[in-house]
């Protein structure tokens, strides 16, 4: 009976630890763990990072994370950020299903400092789970980019201080390998900036090394808001060959690439307010003409007259002359508006208005005002036009086109007489042929049409080509011939003008079936229309610039 006991005992003591080993396994299995963790965009920890460049957090949640649910991160909502997504890892240990699961976030910070980052939390399976917390700093200086490095990639402004509304000119400059391609940049994040132009990319080889080239983009900015604002750093992608091999592949397939990604710095421009002003301003910066002429100085009521207004300066002259001046008695439309260069940097904006006016008399136009703050001499200055008189004189006379009918009534008869009218029968057209010769002329012309949108396209397109060319021979402009080619080339492609990069306009003329020697010619050609669009010196005349392009319109015409 003893001997029963103890075996008895045994076996409830075996049980016993046999479920203290299950739950301590299942709750091993089933524990729940987050970390919070800063790293570059490389993977790389950090605890550092910079001003305007991104760099991602992560919350790894080791099991339980099996619940679609987004985790919430103390601080977060402080800076700009976006979710990445989650990854997961599903493992089985002793046949029990353990998943871990990763979130990520890219983050930027635009103001240097120190901050702390967490805890995170999320909410699963009934419980909710803590992470740690992360301290951050952000540093005001850039990072500093290898000496080394195959690709490097910065940012500037032409003013560090400036007022609300005054021009800044942001550049973008990549500098890689000579051989590199799809060199490109991701657009600036600029909500807090109007922008203006968009230029480039220009590109040329390094002066003191000729195995590197840049490319540069320009941006013209406003400022819509005062304060400091951050420009945050732009990414850069290049293919870059790797080094060459003599060996049977590659000399076949030619050399591989490897795609290479940095970032610039970021930049902070400090806007200060315009100083007070008791009635709208038109513009923010240097200007240095305002004129105003009309077409003609007399005309009939009904008629109508135009009346160019013209600006020239270096503000922001989009919503510049929307508006003028009128005595009663007349109206105005407003009709076309052109840009063009003018001195040094500046611009010229004309703006068309159809006058018309509506009795007869003499009217004068006002001086119309363009009232600006200057940033040079910091105080607000007003450009005046000239009145401009106007004679209108009474509509002529409209005489009357319909000439009275004159009746004898001696001549006057009964429509029958000598007997009875008949009809005379006639032969009918059959129904089928009614249709068909009723849709013939709209067949033809639909015929016609594709005909001639078929075989015209091309002629008008570079018949429309080659008169931008002779306006811009006209007018000795040789910036307009790079803007020109980027049509040419763009409707080629079936592309938009933003989306032609400079290796587009290389490749297509290598695929056209140009000679090595052409493709040499077109290269220079192209570079020295880039330098001359984007404010560098040319080596060649006005004149020779102006016949190679009608050369190669010429040949665009035959080729592409």
């Amino acid at each position: 009976m003893h001997m029963d006991n103890q075996v008895a005992m045994k076996k409830i003591i075996g049980k016993f630890f046999v479920v203290v080993l299950f739950l301590s396994v299942t709750v091993g299995l089933y524990a729940q763990y987050a970390q919070l963790t800063v790293t570059n965009l490389d993977g790389n920890p950090c605890k550092q990072v910079y001003v305007g460049i991104p760099f991602v957090v992560s919350l790894y949640v080791e099991g339980g994370a099996n619940d679609d649910k987004q985790p919430e991160i103390l601080g977060l909502q402080r800076f700009n950020w976006q979710f990445e997504g989650t990854s997961s890892t599903i493992s089985t240990v002793r046949g029990f299903m353990k998943v871990d699961r990763t979130y990520r976030y890219r983050v930027r910070i635009d103001k240097a400092g120190d901050y702390i980052l967490g805890p995170a939390h999320l909410k699963t399976q009934g419980d909710t789970i803590e992470s740690n917390v992360v301290k951050i700093h952000v540093s005001a200086e850039p990072p500093q980019q290898a000496p080394d490095a195959l690709v490097t990639c910065s940012m500037s402004v032409d003013k560090q201080q400036v007022y609300k509304g005054e021009r800044i000119q942001l550049a973008v400059r990549i500098l890689c390998p000579a051989d590199a391609a799809q060199v490109e940049i991701s657009r600036p994040e600029l909500p807090d900036f109007l922008v203006d132009n968009i230029e480039g990319p220009i590109s040329n080889l390094q002066h003191d090394d000729e195995t590197k080239r840049y490319y540069a983009w320009k941006f013209t900015l406003y400022a819509k808001r005062e304060g400091a604002l951050i420009v945050p750093a732009v990414s850069a992608v290049a293919q870059v060959p790797l080094a060459q091999h003599n060996d049977l592949f590659s000399r076949f397939f030619g050399a591989a690439y490897e795609k290479k990604i940095v970032y610039s710095n970021a930049v902070e421009v400090d806007v200060i307010p315009l100083p007070a002003y008791n009635s709208a301003i038109d513009g923010v910066g240097q200007f240095a003409k305002f004129l105003a002429s009309v077409n003609k100085y007399t005309l009939h009521v009904g008629d109508a007259v135009s009346l160019q207004m013209q600006v020239e300066g270096d503000g922001n002259l989009n919503e510049a002359l929307k508006t003028i001046q009128l005595p009663s008695g007349l109206r105005s439309y407003m009709s076309e508006q052109s840009y063009k260069p003018g001195r040094e940097d500046m611009r010229i904006k004309t703006q068309e208005f159809i006058i018309q006016p509506l009795e007869p008399g003499q009217f004068t136009l006002p001086e119309q005002k363009f009232t600006y703050f200057d940033t040079k001499k910091h105080r607000y200055k007003t450009l005046r036009t000239k009145p401009i008189v106007l004679d209108v004189i009474p509509a002529p006379l409209q005489q009357s086109s319909v000439l009275p009918v004159l009746l004898d009534k001696n001549r006057l008869g009964p429509l029958w007489e000598n007997g009875q009218w008949y009809a005379t029968p006639q032969s009918c057209l059959p129904w089928p042929l009614f249709v068909l010769f009723l849709l013939a002329p709209f067949g033809f012309f639909a015929l016609r049409r594709a005909y001639l949108r078929y075989q015209g396209s091309r002629r008008k397109r570079y018949a429309l080509m080659r008169s931008k060319l002779a306006q811009a021979q006209r007018d000795h402009d040789v910036a307009q011939l790079y803007p020109l080619f980027l049509m040419v080339i763009a409707q080629s492609m079936g592309k938009q003008e933003t989306e032609i990069t400079i290796q587009d306009m290389l490749c297509t003329v290598q695929e056209a079936g140009f000679t090595q020697d052409e493709l040499k010619a077109w290269q220079l050609f192209v570079a020295e229309i880039m330098q001359a669009a984007f404010g560098g010196k040319i080596t060649e005349t006005n004149d020779q610039l102006f016949q190679d392009a009608d050369y190669w319109l010429q040949e665009f015409e035959k080729k592409l």
